[in-house]
């Protein structure tokens, strides 16, 4: 035990004194509130995420793992929190929120198709695939058609969304920052 303290403690003062010398970190140009409003989503980047999400449901064969359908979903429940989803999409949150739930819905499906896959229980398996084909046609026929913002509410919240990302954009030019050169696609996003 006296061994480990005694490699732990110069290893410790090391990088405390690293950290010292260090130059300060510099502060974030925006909140994370203010890169999201930033955050854009196209009608199209959704409707390729649901496309994805159903291409991978379909390929019975393989018995697409739930991990991959998690992933696919959580992407989708991201955009809910962007704060112009409507006013960038035209689409009402409460149908996505829908969408959502469907798609959890057979996420979970999955699941219990898979392990009773596993332990070769024929029945179990049989109703879980039909229950999986009838949740995904509810899900399809949800996606197809979307509830849409009524046009006269779609036109408040864009302009209420260019007010605020034009203050954004402005806070930024005034703190320096400096947008990433064509071609570089690293992200400058804070975390959370």
């Amino acid at each position: 035990m006296k061994k480990l303290a005694v490699m732990v403690l110069p290893i410790a003062t090391l990088f405390l004194a690293l950290q010292a010398g260090a130059a300060p970190r510099k502060k974030m140009a925006l909140t994370q509130k203010e890169w999201q409003a930033m955050s854009e989503i196209s009608t199209e980047k959704l409707k390729s995420t649901f496309k994805e999400f159903l291409k991978a449901l379909s390929q019975q064969d393989k018995s697409p793992s739930p991990a991959s359908l998690k992933i696919i979903k959580k992407r989708t429940d991201r955009y809910l929190e962007l704060p112009f989803f409507e006013a960038d999409t035209g689409f009402q949150k409460k149908w996505l929120a829908q969408v959502l739930k469907g798609m959890q819905a057979v996420v979970d499906i999955q699941v219990k198709r898979v392990l009773s896959n596993m332990v070769h229980n024929k029945d179990s398996s049989r109703q879980y695939t039909e229950a999986l084909d009838a949740a995904r046609a509810k899900l399809e026929k949800l996606m197809k058609h979307p509830d849409k913002v009524s046009p006269k509410q779609l036109i408040a919240l864009r302009k209420k969304a260019n007010k605020v990302r034009l203050a954004i954009r402005k806070k930024l030019e005034a703190s320096g920052w400096k947008p990433l050169p064509p071609g570089n696609t690293t992200t400058t996003t804070p975390k959370k």
